[in-house]
């Protein structure tokens, strides 16, 4: 199974979409086989540009979190990153660490959130992994975080 997370329907690789707009949108987190193969389109599908697949998304979750760490076990998913969140007074905060992050679960069966924990710290970039019923998380301010047993 594939995971994604979505800005508005456009895709950049190390880059945000031109249209989305934090706070305003929420992220897409969803589900898709891998044998949903893309396939060319007109402009402005979906999936971005030009493309779309033969098939639609096992399933869709809109979320309010920044996905900068996910995992796959066992069933469920595990994401964490900064809230999508524009304060007024730190327009930047969110992006800058200073709101910490949510450790979000889901179902891999149908993208339900099982749980939510608000953590005080950022993970760094694709700093989550399970390993022996545990989950451990690299955080920006130097610290691991434990999970599990």
């Amino acid at each position: 199974m594939k995971v994604f997370t979505k800005h508005q329907g456009a895709w950049f690789a190390g880059g945000h979409s031109p249209y989305f707009i934090p706070e305003q949108m929420n992220y897409e987190l969803f589900a898709d086989a891998n044998s949903n193969e893309p396939i060319l389109k007109a402009p402005n599908r979906e999936k971005g540009s030009g493309y779309s697949r033969k098939n639609p998304a096992k399933w869709k979750k809109d979320i309010q979190v920044r996905v900068m760490s996910m995992v796959l076990a066992g069933g469920r998913l595990f994401v964490v990153g900064p809230p999508n969140a524009v304060p007024a007074k730190d327009p930047c905060a969110a992006f800058e660490g200073r709101l910490g992050s949510r450790f979000c679960e889901f179902s891999t069966a149908d993208g339900k959130k099982l749980s939510e924990i608000k953590l005080e710290s950022t993970p760094i970039f694709d700093g989550l992994i399970a390993a022996q019923g545990r989950l451990y998380l690299a955080t920006t301010d130097g610290s691991i975080i434990c999970f599990g047993k």
